[in-house]
């Protein structure tokens, strides 16, 4: 019997592992359009295909295969956003989002017409970007006094001179002329003017003449109190701190008047037109009132005493004399009834005051023996 011919297993190998292969990759391709796998729709779910149209603008984008939610919707997520977004370009637009018709409001939100038929065309819908503003140029503004008065401040990140140019005062003789951009002084700087790089102001100044003028003395009149000061002579003014004049004779000085009727107070720093004489007010100052007291005598029972003293602020420069009466003697005059304190001609006393009459009893000589 003749031997059966074998079949070539390498061959069935062959075919075996394509089939495998191509199942393979269909499977994949399935899975890819959500065929199967977890992101299968159940059999309730609509799923669609869907092209761009990119309305205006430029560029494409592979078919979409979406899954509809149950109000036959679908939104993308921000991956899908920020691919429209790089493959589909408008100059001077942005991408809004898509629509079903070519002028529609655009989101990312897309309802499918329930009797569309796949594949569904979606339109790009472009929204107009703000035109960027061109970026300015901004510079310094600095000021050169030229020598007088204070520099305003700088200004800084400015495109233009202040709509008003700073106020400058005069000084030190000078009168402030202007602000200008040169330092010849040649181009004056206008308010609110463009500038196109850091730019220094000028400052202009021109002196003001000094006109001439007279000098004169000045004089002073004390009105018989105190001595003068000693005359001012060339001069065009009061002196800016007018002479101190100490109080004298029981008078206190005032000040100084510009006329001897004291009607026109002289003031520090005045500019004088003439020679000018100042006059001294004096106040005679008032005496302060010394309190008085009174002086009484008593004389202990002998003599006669001497009329009381009043409005007495001292005992007597010289304390009254008593003659010895009736066999006594006057002993002096105390300050006390013990006699323990003996009164002194011109003590200041303190209050009203008595003095007391002090006797000493007179012994009779006996008789001269014959």
């Amino acid at each position: 019997m003749a031997d059966k011919k074998k079949p070539d297993v390498s061959a069935i190998i062959a075919i075996v592992v394509a089939i495998v292969g191509f199942l393979a990759i269909y499977a994949g391709v399935l899975f890819a359009c959500g065929v199967f796998g977890n992101n299968t729709p159940d059999d309730n779910t609509d799923k669609i295909t869907v092209t761009i149209e990119v309305n205006g603008g430029t560029g494409t984008y592979n078919n979409m295969t979406f899954v509809l939610d149950e109000n036959n919707s679908y939104t993308f997520t921000d991956e899908e956003k920020a691919a429209l977004r790089d493959a589909l370009k408008r100059d001077g637009y942005e991408l809004k989002g898509l629509s079903t018709t070519p002028d529609g409001e655009g989101g990312w939100t897309v309802t499918i017409p329930k009797d569309a038929e796949s594949p569904v065309k979606l339109y790009a819908i472009w929204e107009e970007e703000e035109p960027l503003l061109p970026q300015e140029d901004k510079y310094t503004i600095t000021f050169d006094m030229h020598d007088h008065g204070t520099a305003p401040a700088d200004i800084t990140d400015a495109t233009a001179l202040p709509a008003e140019l700073p106020e400058v005062e005069d000084v030190d003789g000078w009168l402030f002329a202007g602000w200008y951009l040169d330092e010849n002084f040649e181009t004056p700087a206008e308010a609110g003017a463009t500038i196109i790089e850091d730019t220094t102001l000028h400052a202009l100044w021109v002196q003001i003449p000094i006109p001439p003028h007279p000098d004169f003395n000045i004089t002073f009149d004390m009105h018989g109190h105190g001595d003068a000061p000693a005359d001012i002579i060339d001069t065009e003014t009061l002196p800016a701190e007018l002479p101190t004049v100490e109080d004298v004779d029981g008078w206190t000085f005032v000040g100084w008047y510009l006329d001897e009727n004291f009607e026109t107070p002289a003031e520090a720093g005045a500019i004088i037109n003439d020679d000018t004489t100042l006059h001294a007010k004096w106040e005679q100052a008032s005496r302060p009132v010394k309190p008085g007291y009174t002086i009484t005598f008593d004389m202990h029972g002998h003599g006669t005493a001497p009329a009381d003293i009043s409005n007495a602020i001292m005992l007597p420069a010289e304390l009254p004399e008593v003659e010895d009466v009736d066999g006594w003697g006057f002993a002096g005059w105390y300050l006390d009834e013990d006699f323990e304190t003996p009164a002194e001609a011109g003590a200041f006393i303190s209050g009203d005051t008595t003095l007391h009459a002090n006797w000493i009893k007179c012994i009779p000589l006996p008789p001269p023996i014959s």
